[in-house]
């Protein structure tokens, strides 16, 4: 799907995160994110790698697995798809990637990088909150 600011301010709204948040608030946060495209099979980042981005799938489906230390194997996660999100590791100083991501599908998804996200989490500072929610789970 073609990449729409409009369609994303609407799509942000589906979003556990965004709920509550008003329409003029959402279009300065579209404003901060990127729109980036994958081709499929296109590795998005490896476990490891330090943080760079938080995403947020736009469009197309990302795949995610973990190395397993007792095979030796990359291990499936499982799939993400339109609204949802990953990257959360950029909260954390310090903290690597905990997955690998890779396109599925072509993907179009949204980015924020550490700088952008922070000046989100400056904007809209339950954020942090509902996102730390996710990665003490």
């Amino acid at each position: 799907m073609p990449y729409n600011p409009a369609q994303a301010v609407q799509l942000l709204k589906k979003i556990h995160l965004f709920q509550g948040v008003d329409e003029q608030m959402l279009e300065t946060a579209i404003k901060l994110m990127e729109a980036v495209e994958f081709s499929a099979d296109a590795q998005i980042f490896n476990e490891g790698d330090a943080p760079d981005y938080f995403y947020i799938i736009y469009s197309g489906r990302v795949r995610v697995s973990r190395y397993s230390q007792e095979t030796g194997q990359s291990m499936p996660l499982g799939f993400l798809e339109e609204r949802d999100t990953f990257g959360h590791e950029v909260l954390e100083k310090n903290w690597p990637r905990q997955i690998s991501a890779a396109a599925e599908t072509e993907v179009t998804a949204l980015r924020l990088s550490v700088t952008n996200f922070t000046a989100l989490l400056d904007i809209l500072p339950f954020l942090g909150q509902r996102l730390q929610l996710i990665l003490d789970s």
